[in-house]
């Protein structure tokens, strides 16, 4: 288990953590934080893949919120080594916290 910072603010993909060859990334907690005073759109892709359906962030939203699975359980993964990046449809600062594993 590892901790990495989400820390995107560009439009459209955000590289959230880096691919490691051979290694898929499974997501086993997610915290998400918006704070602009713009609302934005993102959505989770290992690659150019989608991963996710999209995630309606509405402006000044602060804490967004929390999603956790128990081991051996994940919330959405990457194919082997692809990274796990965070799109957003306007530039928008998004910030927050991933519980992962690399498999």
């Amino acid at each position: 288990m590892a901790l990495a910072a989400i820390n995107a603010a560009g439009l459209g993909d955000n590289s959230v953590i880096a691919a490691v060859a051979g290694k898929k990334i499974r997501v086993r907690g997610l915290s998400l934080w918006h704070g602009d005073s713009t609302a934005t759109v993102a959505k989770w892709r290992s690659g150019t893949v989608d991963i996710s359906g999209t995630i309606a962030l509405p402006a000044a939203a602060g804490f967004y919120g929390q999603l956790a699975a128990p081991p051996p359980a994940f919330l959405f993964g990457t194919v082997a080594g692809q990274a796990l990046v965070l799109n957003l449809t306007m530039a928008s600062a998004v910030g927050g916290l991933l519980d992962f594993t690399l498999e």
